[in-house]
């Protein structure tokens, strides 16, 4: 019998990456599918396991995956993993650059393979339609709704899903966290001729830091503050604060017709403990190691705009491509970022806690490679 997600994955390990769902030939519509029960599952792969296996992240041989892309593995001193080079780099766009939560530079990106032909499609995260608190991929074509994609999103969201909605399209660029990143290069580089297929496409990949409070769903989120008096129907926006920068006390800033409501994060994810999800827990990447350029904010946003930027990592020759055509173009500025900047983005709780994971993961993989050679 085919395994399928829910049988290897616990809910609480889920990424709601989408992965699986773009890859299900039954056309499962939602997550809740998988955890539940999937019905008419036709064992879709030749393998043992079927398609939706193949696409998960949380299963996924990593230095394979590292190999295929840069065609080494990574050094041990090489906490965010390889790359060509490394930038601040901030938006000279006004607009994207007055919206965005630090830098803008992913949008600026965006922007400038749209608007120069590099690309004809992106696919993009952004709040749903009449749901500003819940978000979705979106594909874009025109480099005016770059706009839809402004800011960070606070909550998982099912990217990979638009895969399979990109019509006409034949270049694509595609934004996402670390799990959708590297669930695309796992269909990238499949054996399986349908998943190969559902990545044609792409052709570069920009892939954003992890973040810490993507543990709630954004319906755990709603239920929430719904309880707590705050009608969905009137919610305008939904960020984050800083209360208190001195101490680093962040609140999901809930926006509405009347005003704004805080909700301090650490006091959220205290009250939803049972509802919180485990993935970040059995993951280690937290930079976008399989991505030809990732990107992350450096400084917390309520600095004077002198202050905020982007980390800016060129891991491959396309991404470097586009960086350069960014740059050409008065969309993006870059300076090179030095050592003692590079060793502060390494004081992050999430980077020292998801490097210690992939340290033990590489401990354990060489562990098991001598022993099989030693019994060899």
């Amino acid at each position: 019998m085919v395994e399928t997600v829910e049988s290897l994955i616990s809910v609480d390990q889920c990424r709601r990456c989408g992965a699986c769902i773009v890859a299900c030939p039954v056309k499962a519509v939602s997550l809740e599918e998988y955890h539940a029960k999937v019905k008419g599952c036709t064992a879709c792969s030749s393998r043992s396991k079927g398609l939706c296996v193949e696409a998960c992240p949380v299963i996924a041989d990593y230095d394979k995956l590292e190999m295929r892309v840069f065609g080494r593995l990574r050094e041990r001193s090489e906490g965010f993993g390889v790359y060509r080079q490394v930038f601040k780099a901030i938006s000279l766009h006004p607009k994207l650059r007055q919206e965005a939560y630090s830098g803008g530079t992913t949008s600026a990106l965006t922007y400038a393979a749209l608007s120069s032909g590099f690309v004809d499609a992106a696919i993009i995260c952004s709040w749903g339609d009449g749901e500003p608190w819940r978000p979705g991929p979106r594909i874009i074509r025109d480099p005016k709704d770059v706009v839809f994609g402004l800011g960070s999103k606070y909550f998982p969201s099912p990217n990979l899903r638009a895969l399979g909605e990109l019509g006409t399209a034949k270049r694509v660029l595609f934004v996402g966290l670390p799990c959708h990143v590297t669930a695309l290069r796992k269909m990238q580089y499949s054996d399986n001729r349908a998943l190969r297929k559902l990545t044609k496409k792409i052709r570069v990949v920009i892939g954003t830091f992890c973040g810490i409070p993507a543990m709630l769903t954004a319906e755990s989120f709603a239920k929430h503050i719904t309880e707590r008096g705050v009608p969905l129907d009137k919610i305008t926006r939904v960020t984050t604060a800083c209360t208190s920068l001195l101490q680093g006390i962040r609140t999901y800033r809930v926006q509405t017709t009347a005003g704004h409501i805080d909700f301090p994060i650490l006091f959220l994810l205290r009250d939803l403990e049972k509802e919180r999800l485990r993935c970040d827990e059995n993951c280690f990447d937290y930079s976008s190691d399989l991505a030809d350029i990732s990107v992350g904010g450096t400084i917390p946003p309520e600095l004077p705009p002198r202050y905020v930027s982007n980390a800016l990592f060129v891991r491959t020759q396309v991404g470097e491509e586009l960086v350069n055509l960014a740059c050409n173009s008065r969309l993006l500025h870059v300076r090179k970022m030095g050592s003692l900047f590079l060793r502060g983005l390494r004081l992050f709780p999430p980077y020292w806690r998801k490097r210690s994971r992939y340290r033990r993961y590489r401990e354990e993989k060489d562990s098991r490679q001598r022993l099989k050679t030693l019994i060899g």
